[in-house]
This record gives C-alpha cells, sequence and structure tokens, in this order.
C-alpha cells in the first residue's frame, strides 16, 4: 500500500499510472497468495505457519504457485509487479526524489527477505510425518493459472486497451 501511496503521490511524473497499475498488479498477486495459503491451512488443518513445511510435496501446484507468487509480490521480473514497481521507482528520479527512491529499494529487500524467509519453510523441506500427498481441486489450479496469466502476461506486454483505462484515470484524477 505504501508502493501505491508513493506512486500516486509522485503524481505527474508518471507516478499516477504505475500507482494504479500496482493497484491491479498488487491485487491479483495477493488473490494468488491468499488461495495458496488457503489450500495449505486446509491441507494442514492449521494456520500456523510454524507448522507446515514441504507444501511442494504435499500440494505440488499450490506449492509451486506460492512460490512463484513470492518471486510476483516483491517484483521480480517478468514479472508484472515489477513493472509498477519500476515504474514508481521511474517517477521517483523524474521528481527528483532520491531519497524516496532509495528508501523504497532498500524496503523492497527487506521485504524480499523476510517473505523468502517464512515462505520458503512453507514451501521447502519435508512433509510433516504421516502427511499424505493431498488432492488438488481443479478448480484451484484453474484459479492459480487465471491468476498466473495477469501476473506473467501484465509483466511481458501491457495491452493497449488496459494502459488506455489507465491513462483515462490518470486523467480523471489530475481532473482533465
Amino acid at each position: 500500500m505504501g508502493l501505491i501511496s508513493l506512486g500516486l503521490g509522485f503524481g505527474p511524473f508518471g507516478g499516477i499510472v504505475a500507482g494504479l497499475l500496482q493497484v491491479f498488479n498488487h491485487a491479483v498477486t495477493k488473490a494468488l497468495m491468499f488461495f495458496s495459503a488457503g489450500n495449505a491451512v486446509q491441507a494442514y488443518r492449521s494456520n500456523n505457519m510454524n507448522t507446515m513445511h514441504g507444501l511442494i510435496k504435499a500440494m505440488p501446484f499450490t506449492g509451486a504457485s506460492m512460490f512463484l507468487g513470492l518471486f510476483a509480490l516483491v517484483g521480480i521480473p517478468p514479472f508484472s509487479i515489477f513493472i509498477s514497481k519500476l515504474w514508481i521507482l521511474v517517477s521517483a528520479f523524474q521528481g527528483r526524489y532520491y531519497i524516496i527512491a532509495a528508501l523504497m529499494l532498500m524496503f523492497i529487500a527487506l521485504a524480499f527477505a523476510g517473505l523468502l524467509f517464512h515462505i520458503s519453510k512453507v514451501v521447502l523441506g519435508n512433509t510433516p510425518a504421516g502427511m499424505a500427498r493431498q488432492k488438488e481441486r481443479l478448480s484451484s489450479k484453474i484459479a492459480f493459472v487465471f491468476l498466473g496469466f495477469f501476473i506473467v502476461g501484465f509483466g511481458l506486454k501491457i495491452p493497449q486497451g488496459f494502459m488506455e483505462l489507465l491513462l483515462n484515470c490518470q486523467r480523471l484524477i489530475l481532473g482533465q
């Protein structure tokens, strides 16, 4: 949410479009992460991350989706959040907000380290004793693929129609 606020705050330097794109990208990526977490909670019958290990072995599709969601969430290329974070960073430099840009990069790195630490503990390792491989629902797999399409697709190319929508929203925000 802080990055979205920064983007919107940078305003006429392209930050509004970047902030709006971040809203969309963040929502789609967080949806993937929440679906993954929901599947893990159901499989482990607990919401305590300290008791969850080996998700990739217990539920390979869910585990892979959670790990990919982690990299998308922190803004690794070619995922869509990389584009919106990059645009926000560029708008910070265009507006000469160098200290804010440096802080933004520092906090992104800290978030990445924290998320990697916790999510890798859930996804990797051995499953708890006695836990068999879980059957993953087709509806979950379809949801993961659908969200993944946006997460990867918008990282490779933002559709012209969607870009026009963002530009029109920026004009509304700026009162033009």
